[in-house]
This record gives C-alpha cells, sequence and structure tokens, in this order.
C-alpha cells in the first residue's frame, strides 16, 4: 500500500479534470483530446489542465484559486505523507533528522 493514498488523491484529481472537460464549452475534438490526455499521463495531463486546460464556465481568476488550492493539498498531502513515511521507517517523531 505504498501508493495507496496517493493514487487515490489522483484518482480523485483526474475525475475532476474529466468532469470539468465534459461541462466546458470546449469543442468535440478538443473534449477527447484533454480527457485522453488526463487518461493516459494522470498526472502530468492533470497538472497540465489544471494550468491550460478547458474549465466548465470558470473565469481566470477561479482558475487561479483553484491552481493554488491544489497546490497547497498537494503539498500538505507530500508532508503527510513524508511524516507517515518516516514513523512507518523508524524515524522517529517524524521530525528533521540531524
Amino acid at each position: 500500500m505504498e501508493f495507496g493514498l496517493l493514487g487515490l488523491i489522483i484518482l480523485i484529481a483526474d475525475i475532476y479534470a474529466i468532469y470539468q472537460i465534459f461541462t466546458s464549452g470546449a469543442s468535440g475534438l478538443a473534449k477527447i483530446l484533454w480527457i485522453l490526455g488526463v487518461l493516459i499521463f494522470p498526472v502530468v495531463g492533470f497538472i497540465v489542465w489544471l494550468i491550460a486546460g478547458p474549465r466548465g464556465g470558470g473565469a481566470a481568476a477561479d482558475r487561479l484559486v483553484t491552481a493554488t488550492a491544489s497546490a497547497a493539498a498537494a503539498t500538505a498531502a507530500a508532508a503527510t505523507l513524508a511524516v507517515a513515511l518516516g514513523l512507518l521507517l523508524g524515524g522517529g517523531g517524524g521530525g528533521v533528522c540531524a
């Protein structure tokens, strides 16, 4: 279960991206290409979609807020995962090792 939580987070992010692509005003071909990109490259595809992909009616300011919130959530998840791995591997309290 090394990548279980991280995999779940990526799956949820990709499902959200695909939903937003479906509800966007992009053309049919653009929707197909974006969805294929997210499905074939789950992490990179989501990041590229987050920066430049079609949305379901959101403005540029909404994108910035979403990107900032997603980056903060990813940072918090990575920090939590690092602490958990440190505890599992016998790193003590999960702090910085001197």
